[in-house]
């Protein structure tokens, strides 16, 4: 299967920082529960711990390596475990075509959950965003507008190796099956 990013993301993104970015280790007892997203998209990337999240009432168990991108207005809960506390790193963007100024539809864009393999490379992306913001100089939004949407390529990367990986796992069980069979 060839997932492939629309050629008008690709060509037209045009992506803000809203300021609202950071690394936390969640504290003992902290859920995640607002009443509304803000009308700004949510990168959230769990560095360790586990916990789980209902985002417009599905449900995902979360652990190293999820990464959520979440969509204005979107419902959430989420909580961690208490044994196993969660450190994430979050950027909060804005996201609209350079051509019309309208906001790009949801299903133009990565899922809302993608399981990074490569956690190591990833969070050195979302490392850079964060020293990007702390830095405050004139490139802000141009560095933060190229490395995000950098980001969100990877995350198509990332979600298209997993449903490969998905269906040559199905082709192997139907070989094995038929093998028993």
């Amino acid at each position: 299967m060839d997932i492939q990013p629309p050629t008008d993301f690709l060509q037209h993104a045009m992506i803000k920082c809203s300021y609202n970015s950071g690394k936390v280790k969640c504290e003992p007892g902290w859920s995640w529960n607002p009443r509304l997203l803000p009308q700004d998209w949510d990168l959230w990337y769990v560095i360790s711990g586990t916990g789980s999240m209902n985002v417009n009432d599905e449900y995902f168990s979360i652990n190293k390596g999820t990464c959520f991108l979440t969509r204005p207005m979107d419902r959430i809960h989420a909580t961690q475990n208490p044994e196993d506390r969660l450190t994430v790193i979050y950027h909060h963007f804005s996201l609209t075509h350079s051509l019309t100024q309208q906001a790009f539809r949801s299903e133009e864009l990565p899922s809302r959950l993608t399981r990074v393999q490569d956690s190591f490379g990833f969070e050195q992306h979302l490392n850079q965003l964060l020293d990007i913001l702390d830095r405050k100089d004139i490139w802000i939004e141009e560095e933060f507008h190229s490395l995000m949407k950098h980001v969100l390529l990877l995350l198509y990367k990332a979600h298209a190796s997993q449903e490969e990986w998905s269906e040559a796992k199905l082709r192997q069980q139907k070989i094995i099956q038929g093998v028993t069979n």
